[in-house]
């Protein structure tokens, strides 16, 4: 009986150290954003253009040309805001064409890791029109 109030205890701290986001951070996904969208990212270490004609910059990613100038805002599966990204670039890769991916640009792979590993490799996706 001792163990098992010994485990119980032990679960319980386990939970509350976890990290839970505050409420404000939260955005109950829309029914647009019902189909994930799977997420790479790419460094730019030659600095070159971007289909746009500009360079990289951290807040771009690369994704298809009909949503070249938008917006792409992510969202975790749970629903919490991860980023705004413009689009600013494409890419030759056939996700990217076809608007099944968006690669997202960041400085070093040490980024690249930390988000895949902190966020996952699919989010919900809100593209925000440059029309107007």
């Amino acid at each position: 009986m001792l163990k098992l109030l010994i485990i119980l205890v032990l679960m319980v701290r386990q939970e509350s150290n976890m990290y839970v986001p505050p409420a404000s951070e939260y955005v109950s996904p829309k029914e647009e954003l019902t189909e994930p969208i799977h997420v790479t990212w790419y460094i730019n270490p030659n600095g070159n253009k971007t289909a746009s004609g500009g360079t990289t910059h951290i807040g771009s990613c690369a994704s298809n040309k009909e949503h070249m100038g938008d917006i792409a805002i992510l969202y975790s599966l749970e629903g919490y805001y991860i980023g705004t990204y413009e689009v600013n670039d494409t890419g030759s890769a056939q996700w990217l064409k076809d608007g099944t991916c968006i690669d997202i640009y960041v400085e070093n792979l040490e980024q690249m890791y930390r988000m895949a590993e902190e966020f996952g490799t699919e989010y919900y996706i809100q593209w925000v029109s440059a029309d107007g």
